[in-house]
């Protein structure tokens, strides 16, 4: 029998990429899964609109739940913007320099004022590592009370977690917000921590609600939106989207050149070339000619490609798992361009898993 997931994946698709003929039986009997898949993946407000342009598919009950999720989405993320202006401004004259990715400035970017875009969390990244004790002593005083930090209070289990871990989680109990806090741009880079070393030379700035706030270039933000995705396997949809916004608003802007040169530096050219291939079956969106040329025929893209769309019906949930674990070590493998790189990838589960031992061998502070 098909998985019924795998049916309702396909009929979200169909939804948000604008598909006026699809069957009302078929989405009518899926409404239940499509709901579910599109909480999951962080792209309820989409759905709503089909929903509301096309009721007979859905019930009114069913209309009322999603409408329900979509205010309570608005409301956060209108929170989180608030409090990344808070933080924000706070970082900088305490002389700790972020920069914002994903999140409310993201959301802001590409979708205006109207609250499209889901985010669990607050997504900051420190310009410089040497800020990280500054940035948790701060962020504590602006009331994170909690973070995956404050479990390994010994010197040396604090030590290997930071080396283990690029960004720290904090949450704020007072508001609900949650910051994640990235102190390298690059994940797992022991032996390639260089590709990043020019990360940060060409910022900008971004007027977030009269506060400027410091953005990457657009080409490198579209690279790092991939590579993100790309290290998560592209297992929620809300990303994609994400990215193909940003090239749907970007595209007669965006040096193309450029970006294949900043992703080749960071060898993230493949995450760049899955996220379009994957727009293309997902969505049918065209890839731009300068850019098709360049995506390799190969099995590795191949592998990729369908490795992705396996997921995106489990969503990210399924990476916990055994078969999950395995699955992603095998796709990162393929994933990941030259040696010093997967040896970096075995290196970090190795260390993560150090860091999880020492915490459980210091006591609680």
């Amino acid at each position: 029998m098909r998985d019924p997931r795998g049916k309702g994946m396909e009929i979200l698709l169909q939804i948000i990429a604008g598909r006026q003929d699809l069957q009302p039986c078929e989405v009518s009997l899926s409404s239940e899964t499509i709901i579910r898949l599109a909480g999951m993946h962080q792209v309820s407000y989409p759905l709503l609109k089909y929903v509301q342009d096309h009721p007979g598919n859905f019930s009114p009950g069913q209309l009322e739940r999603l409408s329900g999720r979509c205010r309570r989405n608005a409301v956060r993320s209108l929170t989180q913007l608030h409090e990344m202006i808070r933080v924000n401004g706070n970082l900088e004259k305490s002389g700790t320099m972020v920069v914002a990715v994903k999140g409310p400035q993201l959301a802001r970017m590409l979708y205006g004022r109207e609250a499209l875009k889901e985010s669990v969390d607050i997504d900051l990244m420190l310009v410089r590592e040497a800020d990280t004790d500054q940035a948790y002593a701060r962020l504590k005083e602006l009331g994170y009370t909690e973070s995956d930090l404050d479990r390994h209070s010994g010197r040396i289990s604090r030590k290997i977690f930071l080396i283990a871990k690029r960004e720290l989680d904090f949450l704020n109990p007072g508001n609900g917000c949650r910051i994640d806090l990235h102190v390298r741009p690059g994940s797992n880079a022991y032996l390639t921590a260089r590709l990043f070393r020019d990360f940060f030379t060409d910022l900008e700035t971004y007027n977030l609600e009269g506060s400027q706030v410091w953005v990457l270039p657009p080409e490198k933000y579209l690279v790092y939106l991939c590579y993100h995705g790309g290290l998560h396997q592209f297992s929620l949809l809300g990303w994609l989207l994400d990215i193909r916004t940003f090239l749907e608003l970007q595209r007669d802007k965006l040096d193309l050149e450029k970006l294949v040169r900043q992703a080749r530096g960071i060898r993230a050219e493949r995450s760049l070339f899955l996220a379009l291939r994957l727009l293309n079956t997902c969505f049918g969106d065209e890839i731009p000619a300068v850019l098709k040329k360049r995506i390799p025929r190969n099995w590795r893209m191949r592998f990729l490609v369908m490795h992705c769309l396996r997921i995106l019906p489990r969503g990210p949930g399924y990476g916990f798992t055994l078969p999950g674990r395995f699955g992603k070590l095998v796709y990162m493998m393929v994933l990941i361009r030259g040696m010093a790189g997967r040896i970096d990838l075995l290196l970090g589960i190795f260390m993560r898993m150090v860091a999880g031992w020492l915490q459980k061998r210091t006591p609680d502070p």
